[in-house]
């Protein structure tokens, strides 16, 4: 409704606004002094007014979803299944680099999250040193405490499957994204493979040249550490890259956040009427404006 050029009604980056809004309230709402603490009543409150909201809407235009469910169930199944199939992969990709090591900065994002399961107001308690709040990113953390309390899990079995699932996520928005694009399945399937798998091409160059310097392919013993350091002197960690690595880390938490924004902004400029028009409905604007913000 707030977009509606999008082929597959925003299926494809609707997990992200989810996990954007739901986290902002409840983060907002402890953050204001004496109004609320944070904890899982208070997330699972903000997923109970999303739903809510959402169910008025969808209730409102259940004609509308009805057409375009009988029109792109293919479109929207096929986003699931690619997310999945992600998903899958990167939990067995777990097994070979499973550990929070202290070495890594994975050690240093279990602790952050170890400290939000104590948290009652923002900015949070700092995890080293006692007294001081944390002076670093922690937003996108904050993100992930609030999935790890709807789902009710401890932070040891939520870590590692956070990782898969943020680029699952992240996939089924590039699909998304590219379709707003290309306006066909074909256009976000190749935007998918592109940001979630080839990058900077290095990881695919290393393959090809494996496979014609020795006959064979190649995947166990490509240098996938040298594809984040193609520019001598820098780091360019590409998505890829990250889900190897296996940081939860801001900056990997934030892929599915930037397509969704890319994707939004397709939407708005690729409008026969811009999201925020004075003629459309005003729910419609209402609903654009707080996705765009």
């Amino acid at each position: 409704r707030a977009f509606p050029v999008l082929r597959d009604g925003g299926a494809s980056v609707a997990r992200p606004a989810a996990w954007l809004l739901i986290a902002w309230m409840a983060w907002f709402t402890a953050s204001l002094p004496g109004l609320a603490v944070y904890g899982t009543p208070l997330v699972a409150g903000a997923a109970v007014v999303l739903a809510a909201a959402g169910g008025y809407v969808a209730w409102q235009d259940r004609a509308a979803w009805g057409d375009l469910l009988r029109r792109e169930w293919r479109t929207i199944l096929l986003g699931e299944a690619l997310g999945l199939a992600v998903f899958a992969i990167g939990l067995w990709l777990v097994k070979w680099n499973g550990d929070v090591h202290p070495l890594a900065e994975r050690f240093m994002d279990y602790a952050i999250l170890r400290r939000l399961e104590f948290t009652t107001g923002f900015p949070p308690q700092d995890s080293w040193v006692s007294g001081l709040t944390l002076q670093y990113y922690y937003y996108g953390y904050t993100v992930m405490d609030c999935l790890r309390r709807l789902a009710g899990l401890s932070l040891r079995d939520f870590f590692n499957p956070a990782l898969p699932g943020v680029y699952a996520t992240f996939t089924m928005a590039l699909y998304g994204a590219g379709m707003a694009v290309g306006r066909s399945r074909g256009a976000g399937l190749l935007a998918a493979a592109g940001g979630a798998v080839l990058g900077n091409y290095d990881l695919a160059r290393q393959i090809v040249h494996a496979r014609w310097k020795s006959g064979s392919w190649k995947l166990l013993g490509l240098d996938w550490f040298h594809t984040s350091r193609v520019i001598d002197g820098t780091i360019n960690e590409t998505p890829a890259f990250a889900i190897f690595w296996g940081d939860l880390h801001p900056y990997l938490i934030a892929f599915p956040f930037v397509v969704l924004a890319m994707t939004v902004g397709i939407a708005s400029l690729s409008a026969e009427r811009h999201p925020v028009a004075g003629d459309r409905p005003r729910l419609d604007r209402v609903l654009a404006l707080v996705l765009l913000v």
